[in-house]
């Protein structure tokens, strides 16, 4: 007895193409979402360090913490940011002097916003306590 059998097998050709479409389309999707995400994560990482920085230069200046570095008296401590080098410094200020502790950069694709031509600094001063001669 012969049988004649009338089943295909394999796939057409159209498809083929309807599944690859379909695989480089969400392929497409998840790398545009990865590097949206991407550089959402090294903007929030750059700006965290950045007031990691500007709350250390205050807890310094509060603390009167004085670096070997620093010569004469312990004026406070400042963080410079310089929009054209994409860099901000931790500096100990003393006797009107800046001396810089720690220099960062930032990543390659952030940059500060601001006017490029100058540099913005914030400056702690150390806290002093004030005599008074009232008696209580």
């Amino acid at each position: 007895m012969i049988k004649i059998s009338n089943i295909k097998k394999g796939f057409t050709l159209i498809e083929l193409i309807v599944v690859f479409a379909s695989i480089a389309f969400l392929s497409i999707i998840g790398i545009a979402s990865y590097r949206t995400y991407s550089q959402s994560q090294s903007l929030q990482a750059a700006t965290q360090e950045l007031v990691t920085t500007i709350k250390l230069a205050k807890s310094r200046a509060n603390s009167q913490v004085k670096p070997p570095i620093c010569v004469g008296q312990l004026d406070g401590y400042s963080v410079e940011i310089s929009y054209v080098n994409k860099k901000y410094t931790l500096n100990a200020v003393c006797g009107g002097n800046s001396f810089p502790l720690q220099t960062i950069t930032l990543p390659n694709n952030i940059i500060f916003d601001g006017d490029k031509t100058t540099t913005t600094k914030v400056f702690f001063a150390v806290i002093t306590a004030l005599k008074t001669s009232n008696s209580y």
